[in-house]
């Protein structure tokens, strides 16, 4: 059986929405100002268990919603968030390698030489999956220490264009670093 509750809901001008029971009187705000006064709106609610909403949202037939697939992200974002994902793996892979170094810190050697002789035409791929995160995130660090330093930059079309040069840098390092052989 599902349960009925009533509830008063103040919307105060600065937008925090607090709930309280309609029933609690100590709770009951009054105002003289009837201008700065929050708005009072009755709502009900129903108590349902985890399958019982699943079943009535089931049944309500309204699409999901296709919330961040169908927008365009600018530059900016975009290049913000891959300064995070190379920050992950950065952090990923550093530590999966130092993992395996802190086990066997002999067999990291032996592991690359093998890679190199089996598959020696993928080092300068696996080169440059190594070397993008490190050349992105760093130059991206360098903006961003730019920035905090200067407070310059920060207008859209002069991120828009660091953004450029971020890439454009990080494209350039990561082709350099990929097929250099030392």
């Amino acid at each position: 059986m599902l349960a009925n509750h009533t509830h008063s809901i103040i919307i105060p001008n600065n937008g925090r929405i607090t709930s309280f029971n309609n029933q609690i009187k100590k709770n009951i705000i009054i105002f003289k100002n009837k201008s700065t006064a929050p708005q009072m709106r009755r709502i009900s609610t129903v108590s349902m268990t985890e399958e019982e909403a699943k079943q009535r949202k089931k049944s309500t037939l309204l699409p999901t919603s296709p919330h961040v697939t169908i927008y365009k992200f600018p530059l900016p974002a975009i290049s913000s968030i891959t300064n995070r994902a190379t920050g992950v793996a950065l952090y990923l892979g550093i530590g999966a390698a130092g993992i395996v170094a802190a086990f066997n810190p002999s067999e990291v050697p032996i592991i690359l030489e093998n890679f190199k002789e089996s598959a020696g035409i993928l080092v300068p791929v696996a080169k440059g999956i190594v070397a993008f995160p490190f050349v992105y995130h760093y130059s991206a660090g360098i903006r961003h220490l730019i920035w905090d330093s200067t407070t310059k930059g920060l207008d859209l079309d002069s991120v828009y264009f660091t953004t450029k040069i971020v890439i454009g840098v990080s494209a350039a390092l990561t082709l350099g670093l990929a097929v250099i052989t030392i």
